[in-house]
């Protein structure tokens, strides 16, 4: 590992180390051109040798950091990815999401969020199944939404709005990631209104049809239109009847 992680920092400074390698050999150069009367042949021939021979070790070393670069790369590509977050939903409830982004699948997915946040039911989240226990398999673009609680009660006064997500996870390859993302939901304060109850939304709609009622009975004629029920029908007869008794017991007395 710590071989890696050297080539890897080579590799990001890989025109540095062949810039001085260069500069070097070619100040070698100058100095036998200049000094090359103070040698014989041998020591010559030997010593264009021992530069071609550098230049030969600088452009393999170079094409290695190159091939260690690619690799790296390869393995970005390759990796999983996974982004823990909190989520606003258009319903007013705050989600919370685990998503692997990468190109690969994530396996034994821990997390923990610090302080841990209080669901709808009062429980804390690290005692919820979803956080308590790792995630065993996560393929790539899979995504894992927890509701935590509606908006309004969940950022209520009082209660925190910042908060540490920390993720560890692994490759199908063995290989450790660990992320650590700090959250701060002070701007879904105001995006999350109390949702309205099963008691409002009938008092809309008994204000809707009041709002029918008076416009119909507006409109000449309508009533004449109303389709009677028989008890209706019933009440009406026995009303006109007592009104006519009525009337005529009173003609008598008259």
């Amino acid at each position: 590992m710590r071989t890696k992680q050297l080539l890897q920092w080579l590799s990001k400074r890989s025109g540095a180390v062949i810039a001085v390698s260069l500069f070097g050999c070619i100040a070698l150069i100058i100095g036998l051109v200049f000094l090359g009367r103070s040698y014989d042949t041998n020591q010559i021939i030997v010593a264009i040798a021992a530069i071609a021979a550098a230049f030969a070790g600088a452009s393999a070393f170079a094409n290695l950091l190159q091939a260690v670069e690619v690799q790296k790369e390869r393995e970005a590509q390759e990796r999983p990815f996974i982004v823990a977050y909190f989520e606003g939903a258009s319903s007013g409830s705050i989600n919370f999401v685990i998503q692997n982004l990468g190109n690969s699948p994530a396996l034994n997915v821990k997390l923990k969020i610090t302080p841990a946040p209080v669901n709808f039911k009062g429980k804390p989240l690290d005692q919820v199944s979803l956080f308590a226990n790792p995630i065993s398999f996560l393929p790539p673009t899979a995504a894992i939404r927890q509701i935590l609680d509606m908006g309004y009660r969940f950022l209520a006064d009082g209660k925190p709005t910042k908060f540490q997500v920390s993720v560890t996870y692994q490759s199908i390859h063995g290989e450790t990631f660990n992320e650590t993302i700090d959250h701060d939901l002070d701007y879904l304060i105001e995006a999350t209104l109390p949702a309205k109850t099963a008691e409002d939304h009938l008092k809309v709609i008994s204000e809707h049809l009041e709002k029918i009622v008076r416009t119909l009975d507006k409109v000449e004629g309508f009533n004449s239109l109303l389709v009677e029920t028989p008890e209706q029908y019933q009440s009406r007869i026995s009303r006109e009847i007592r009104k006519a008794k009525s009337q005529k017991d009173k003609h008598r007395t008259n």
